[in-house]
């Protein structure tokens, strides 16, 4: 090869790389200013925590369901369902995860140990004054609560998965896979460190928006977590013992549906339910279908709980009882 030739490759690839850069620092300033312009649009509190984003408690029934958001989202998603459940008995207190609602100065240095270390704190304070402590978990939520299950299946009487994430969707993705997107933004960003969310939310039923409080912007270190959430789930199913219920959408832009069936099918819990539904999207607790979904966990739980107090008082577990 002759040297005008090598010349001629060495200044294309210096030139896409300037070329690269020039695209990264452009964006990230972009995005500092269109958070700028939406931050003086966010009403937060005393502690910078956005308006709607807290976490409650609604009900009063000895059986506890603690319920766990997604990435970018907040406690606010579980309000219907919830008030639903408490309505059928139970207690339901649905979490803020760290960073979540917080500007995004706050969430920079959020981790996935942060969120499990959260989780775990509330399934013990709900211990202390309930009899059971169900851990219902949505998208990112639905891997955190996989991962805490496994890791401390005393501490709970089952788990419920939503849409949970075991591996994330590549239907919206062009050209390349989700997670290569994130591999090459891994290695490649310099100046990129907070991403704006491109895409609507996956949901049919639109006007279940008016409740909605999802972070729009949001660190990388976030995606880091994410990611390396996913792969710590790959090989945990048999670890996953209680009785389980998950529950995923046909027609699921953001998550793998087809991965949360191969982890049902994996997992070692004696007693376990897949339902399919057909109206939602990714966002089933409040999508179109979502009150049929609360009632079937509603029905699950107590399905559980009266056959544990059968038996207690008889030896024998009911025979009426639904056979994964």
């Amino acid at each position: 090869m002759n040297k005008a030739r090598i010349r001629k490759i060495l200044f294309s690839i210096v030139g896409a790389a300037a070329f690269w850069m020039a695209g990264d620092w452009t964006y990230a300033r972009w995005v500092s200013v269109q958070l700028a312009r939406t931050e003086k649009q966010i009403e937060r509190d005393a502690s910078g925590l956005r308006k709607g984003c807290e976490s409650f408690t609604v009900g009063s029934g000895k059986t506890a369901i603690l319920m766990v958001h997604g990435f970018a989202d907040s406690p606010a998603i579980f309000r219907p369902m919830a008030s639903v459940l408490a309505e059928e008995g139970y207690t339901c207190r649905a979490m803020r995860l760290p960073g979540a609602g917080m500007p995004v100065d706050a969430a920079r240095y959020v981790t996935r140990q942060m969120w499990e270390d959260e989780i775990y704190l509330e399934i013990r304070k709900l211990r202390k004054t309930h009899a059971q402590v169900w851990l219902l978990g949505h998208s990112l939520g639905g891997g955190l609560a996989t991962r805490v299950a496994a890791q401390h299946p005393d501490e709970i009487a089952g788990v419920v998965l939503l849409a949970p994430l075991f591996e994330v969707s590549s239907r919206r993705s062009p050209v390349l896979t989700a997670r290569q997107w994130f591999d090459m933004a891994y290695r490649t960003l310099l100046f990129t460190d907070v991403l704006e969310i491109a895409f609507a939310r996956d949901m049919k039923d639109r006007t279940a928006l008016a409740i909605d409080r999802r972070d729009q912007f949001i660190p990388f270190n976030i995606y880091c977590e994410l990611f390396g959430l996913v792969d710590s789930l790959q090989s945990i199913a048999p670890q996953v013992r209680r009785p389980l219920l998950v529950v995923v959408s046909n027609d699921d832009r953001v998550v793998d549906s087809n991965a949360a069936r191969t982890f049902f099918r994996a997992c070692a819990s004696e007693k376990k339910l897949l339902l399919e539904t057909q109206e939602a999207g990714h966002v089933i607790p409040i999508d179109r279908g979502w009150e049929t979904t609360a009632q079937s966990i509603g029905r699950f739980i107590e399905q559980e709980r009266s056959e544990k107090i059968s038996e207690k008082t008889t030896g024998e577990p009911p025979t009426h009882l639904p056979k994964a």
